[in-house]
């Protein structure tokens, strides 16, 4: 699948297969999370993590405040995920430092993102 065709998926509601820095992912885009959550098995009280091109991307889901932004200037992009308060939960967050998926997230915007082997 190329880059026109995973953000055609997403942008239907699909779920897609993407390379990280770390592991293969499956992802979402917001509000498609029932589907990543069938596909995987995984309990839905399980959160997924935002993934991001940029860190200002995140500061609609999230709060970030001095400590956190310290954190994303010296270790983004990479394997870090920040749990960052979001309302009255937390949300991990993190920018891969891998090139296809920044594209993707340049592409699509943020996405939620969980390891694409199945649950358990």
């Amino acid at each position: 699948m190329d880059l026109a065709e995973a953000v055609a998926a997403l942008r239907a509601g699909g779920v897609i297969g993407f390379p990280t820095d770390t592991v293969y992912g499956l992802a979402v885009m917001p509000g498609g999370e029932a589907k990543v959550y069938e596909v995987k098995g995984r309990p839905a009280d399980q959160p997924l993590i935002l993934m991001v091109a940029e860190a200002s991307h995140a500061e609609a889901y999230v709060s970030v405040d001095r400590r956190a932004r310290w954190y994303m200037d010296r270790w983004w992009p990479g394997p870090l995920t920040l749990v960052l308060p979001a309302g009255e939960r937390t949300l991990g967050v993190r920018i891969p430092d891998h090139p296809a998926a920044l594209e993707l997230l340049r592409a699509t915007g943020p996405l939620l993102t969980t390891s694409a082997n199945r649950h358990g």
